[in-house]
């Protein structure tokens, strides 16, 4: 399958007026030419496959085709590999190939099929595919890996391993090798003490990490057990101002912790049963187009304040940052009863799972491959438990695709 590329004579604006161009127009050449890029880079897949396979970089005296991509293509060499792992894998993979060909599916969706897929599955994970983030098929491909590599625990155990050197300005450097349980129990508790970002010094998450890492020793250090009591808010205002006060509404609407209010009412803790239902229906912050599993925040719709009452259908988990957005910036969130959820501006204008945003229909037709966007996820989270017992019908020993290292 082949696709009719455009070039520059077709567009309707130069590079160099970019500056110029209506922002619908700007979003419209966006989402098209990331499926001209997905498309080319397919081609440049295909024609990689059968380079490697005809063996034709020994004649460059290459012992290997990732050393001749690298040397002739200007990947670094860690993307070549890959890259040509990828190649070697859609040649068993044609539902995978004629997608990306076509533009529908980017490389990072591609990429992480190719972990996972077989010629007996490809079908079902290409429309999955369509309908899923690449971070969403990124960590089903983990889950589908790990569940292969199970079947021998004790290797796994007798593999662990922790080693640690000095760099040059003292820093310690620790490397950790766990079973994957153990692995997966000990990020747990690093994510559970992540402490909040700090909007002035712009962290990055590896240091919080670090610092969450720390606090885990320091409570084994001081002899801490058991969970950490939940903190108290107490928020000092009387009901008046908090009914017309979004920062103190903020503050009050995330029932991690309990609030109290002068002449107000007290407000329970979203946990237990009720926790465990709403992380298992949103799994991830809602508002469309995020998709965060990280600093997530419970969300009243109907703020308490306001009568509003702490049960599912009035919950929706949100990031920190969209959070803000509800609260400080005006946007409203309404959750649907098909359970997809609506975002509004301020201004009055929507974003909807299945149109973020749409854009104004470009002056001039773009190729059969960019009309549509690449991307068709509608805002869902990811059932995992649901999807690896579908492929296991499909599949049942999950080793994946080639999610190995090309020879």
């Amino acid at each position: 399958m082949d696709t009719v590329m455009g070039d520059s004579s077709t567009d309707s604006f130069r590079v160099d007026e970019v500056g110029s161009v209506p922002t619908e127009r700007l979003e419209a050449e966006l989402v098209g030419w990331s499926a001209r890029l997905a498309a080319a880079t397919g081609r440049w897949l295909v024609l990689l496959g059968e380079y490697d396979r005809r063996g034709a970089y020994e004649a460059w005296g290459c012992w290997s085709c990732a050393q001749w991509v690298v040397w002739q293509c200007g990947l670094d060499p860690r993307s070549a590999r890959e890259h040509l792992r990828v190649a070697r894998a859609l040649q068993e993979l044609p539902l995978v190939r004629d997608a990306m060909l076509a533009g529908e599916l980017s490389y990072s969706r591609v990429r992480a099929l190719t972990r996972l897929a077989t010629p007996a599955s490809e079908a079902e994970l290409v429309g999955l595919a369509r309908h899923c983030t690449a971070a969403q098929l990124e960590r089903l491909g983990r889950t589908w890996t790990r569940l292969g590599q199970a079947g021998d625990p004790a290797r796994a155990h007798a593999g662990r391993s922790l080693t640690w050197d000095h760099a040059p300005d003292g820093s310690l450097v620790v490397t950790v090798r766990l079973p994957a349980d153990a692995g997966d129990a000990l990020l747990a508790a690093v994510d559970a003490c992540l402490p909040d970002p700090r909007p002035e010094t712009r962290e990055p998450m590896a240091a919080r990490r670090a610092d969450a890492l720390m606090a885990l020793v320091e409570r084994a250090v001081t002899g801490g057990d058991g969970e950490p009591l939940p903190v108290e808010l107490v928020v000092d205002t009387d009901p008046e101002r908090l009914a017309a006060d979004p920062v103190v509404q903020r503050l009050a609407c995330d029932p991690r912790h309990h609030r109290t209010s002068r002449g107000g009412r007290r407000v329970r803790l979203v946990r237990g049963r009720l926790r465990r239902r709403l992380w298992d229906r949103d799994q991830g912050c809602r508002f469309p187009g995020c998709g965060s599993r990280t600093f997530l925040h419970a969300h009243h719709l109907h703020h308490w304040a306001h009568g509003g009452p702490t049960r599912l259908d009035n919950l929706l988990v949100v990031c920190g940052h969209h959070h803000r957005l509800v609260h400080d910036a005006g946007w409203q969130l309404h959750l649907h009863p098909d359970g997809t959820v609506t975002a509004t501006h301020p201004h009055g204008w929507q974003l909807r799972p299945d149109r973020l945003p749409a854009p104004a229909p470009p002056p001039e037709p773009l190729p059969a491959a960019a009309q549509r966007p690449a991307n068709q996820w509608d805002g869902s989270p990811l059932h995992l438990n649901d999807t690896i017992t579908a492929l296991r019908c499909l599949d049942p020993h999950p080793t994946g695709g080639s999610a190995g290292p090309p020879g």
